[in-house]
């Protein structure tokens, strides 16, 4: 019997007490695996926002270098332009 004559008995304290002590360290496994998972999960979620970023810079530079390359090559060409028609107009400046 847990009480005598209403009385609660050490032993029934005890057992309550174990039992609360189990209980609460189960919910104490649970909620630290909770928070485990769920910093995992933003931690994950950050590389992933990461890389995404690094991944849109590299594209956006890449696209820039591009452009750069085709507007050098855009001068070049209309300088090679200008040298072709100086040498045409001194050829012909020659033969008058």
């Amino acid at each position: 019997m847990t009480t005598r004559d209403g009385i609660v008995t050490k032993n029934f304290l005890e057992q309550k007490l174990q039992f609360f002590k189990v209980e609460i360290f189960a919910k104490m496994d649970q909620l630290k695996k909770d928070i485990s998972d769920d910093f995992d999960n933003k931690l994950t979620q950050l590389k992933s926002d990461i890389f995404n970023k690094l991944d849109e810079k590299a594209g956006a530079q890449s696209k820039d270098e591009e452009e750069s390359a085709a507007h050098e090559m855009s001068h070049e060409r209309v300088s090679d332009d200008l040298d072709n028609l100086d040498k045409r107009v001194t050829v012909l400046e020659k033969g008058n």
